[in-house]
């Protein structure tokens, strides 16, 4: 069972300059009311054609089970996510358990300002879920902004807390390109952030992650000389 973003009833543009992001929330909205499986909570796979997406609203599908979003993938027409979110995720999956997303290419819009999309995609445990979630074949540009999320600049990836996470052949080129942290307060030397979610409480304290599995990975690390302790990964 799949949902079309561009449906009549949804009416997602995917051209790059309508702000795309009430259409795209009510399609994931649809979805999540959808069971594709009487004996279990999965709803609809929520597909995106190929486009590119302008997003100003951090899309929320936290606290979902069984919510898979799909986008084209391919070499030269693909789906492309538009973030101008500002310092929180494109997409934010909180909370969820048994969902994630596959085949999107993630940019963020122009140069580094208050609006400019910081993070990519989130996981988070919350008091009502957050296992089994992953995200395959996408790819993350976003701008060198330093600054940003207590110094952590640019993450693609973040994961707090969400348990048997995997990521597969996935390309990420930011400052962090990846976190994986048993703590939403995270600090290292030069960087403190705590995460959080627009839409959920993230569950704070120290606890597990259970088994993360990453395989295929790219990842390339925009360095800024002012912060030679970037990493690619940071596990914390």
């Amino acid at each position: 069972m799949s949902v079309n973003v561009k449906d009549p009833q949804f009416g997602a543009k995917g051209d790059g300059s309508v702000d795309d992001s009430v259409a795209i929330q009510n399609a994931i909205n649809y979805a999540s009311s959808l069971s594709a499986n009487p004996f279990a909570k999965y709803s609809a796979t929520v597909y995106f054609p190929a486009g590119y997406y302008l997003i100003s609203n951090s899309i929320n599908i936290t606290n979902k089970i069984g919510v898979w979003l799909v986008g084209d993938g391919g070499s030269y027409l693909n789906t492309v996510i538009l973030g101008n979110t500002g310092s929180r995720p494109i997409f934010d999956f909180s909370g969820s358990s048994h969902s994630g997303c596959e085949n999107f290419t993630f940019l963020n819009t122009g140069t580094p300002t208050a609006s400019t999309s910081s993070v990519g995609v989130q996981f988070a445990l919350t008091s009502t879920g957050g296992l089994n979630c992953g995200i395959r074949r996408c790819y993350f540009q976003l701008v060198d902004y330093p600054a940003a999320n207590g110094g952590f600049g640019s993450i693609g990836i973040l994961n707090v807390r969400s348990e048997e996470f995997y990521i597969h052949d996935c390309v990420v080129r930011t400052n962090t390109p990846l976190i994986l942290s048993a703590r939403s307060d995270i600090s290292v030397i030069g960087a403190t952030y705590t995460v959080s979610s627009a839409y959920q409480t993230v569950t704070s304290g120290l606890g597990s992650m259970g088994s993360p599995r990453l395989m295929a990975l790219h990842f390339n690390r925009l360095r800024n000389a002012s912060q030679p302790w970037y990493s690619s990964i940071r596990i914390i």
